[in-house]
């Protein structure tokens, strides 16, 4: 029983936290997303792979995503997106504030 109440509160979670996403197809403009991962935007950086999978997920929805390296950021490219998205593996890798 509780194994049930587990799956339908991750159900109706997704779909809260997916809502917008759902909107966003009916009024025709994509939202912009953000997919910072840790280190660099080379191939060879495993969180590069990660924002990839992330990024063919979300692109089920009207999206435009755009996958970046944090040392690949600047300052600032935050407001140019709707939703951000950040992975990491490391503990010691921060999120970064600037």
């Amino acid at each position: 029983m509780r194994k049930i109440l587990r799956v339908l509160f991750c159900i109706s979670l997704l779909s809260i936290v997916l809502q917008p996403f759902a909107h966003s197809e009916e009024s025709g403009s994509p939202q912009k997303i953000l997919i910072v991962v840790e280190g660099s935007s080379s191939l060879k950086n495993a969180a590069v792979g990660e924002g990839r999978q992330l990024a063919a997920l979300l692109g089920h929805f009207n999206t435009a995503t755009t996958l970046k390296g944090v040392q690949d950021y600047k300052f600032g490219e935050l407001d140019h997106f709707d939703y951000i998205f950040y992975i990491g593996f490391e503990v010691r890798n921060a999120v970064p504030t600037k």
